[in-house]
């Protein structure tokens, strides 16, 4: 197993997905105004994947196409599914307020881990 692999499995497990996609789910896409949206659980994984890495869109993009771990992570299938492209990654999980509240419930797991929270890690 890679540290990538270690990290994303220990991720998986410490990460409040469920609440932070409670918290997400009434202002998520919904089917029938557009396009389908990606699930939620795979948009929320995206996010995660992009600041964690410090990937830019397009650049996320490309790595989940690259990369089979990250796809595994977000439960993307290279060979099944469609792929998020740029403007798919920036939708709704990018609002401001949104995202604050996403770093506030998911700052907990990180400060167990002994990882520095996003608000103590600026320097």
């Amino acid at each position: 197993m890679t540290r990538r692999e270690v990290f994303l499995a220990e991720m998986a497990g410490v990460v409040p997905w469920r609440r932070l996609e409670a918290l997400i789910e009434p202002h998520y896409p919904k089917v029938g105004n557009g396009r389908k949206p990606y699930p939620l659980d795979v948009m929320l994984r995206v996010h995660f994947l992009q600041h964690w890495y410090g990937y830019s869109d397009p650049g996320l993009k490309e790595a989940l196409h690259d990369t089979p771990a990250l796809r595994r992570f977000a439960g993307l299938d290279a060979g099944e599914s469609r792929m998020p492209d740029e403007t798919t990654i920036l939708g709704v999980l990018t609002r401001k307020a949104l995202r604050h509240q996403i770093k506030v419930r998911a700052r907990a797991p990180a400060s167990a881990m002994g990882s520095p929270s996003p608000a103590t890690s600026a320097g």
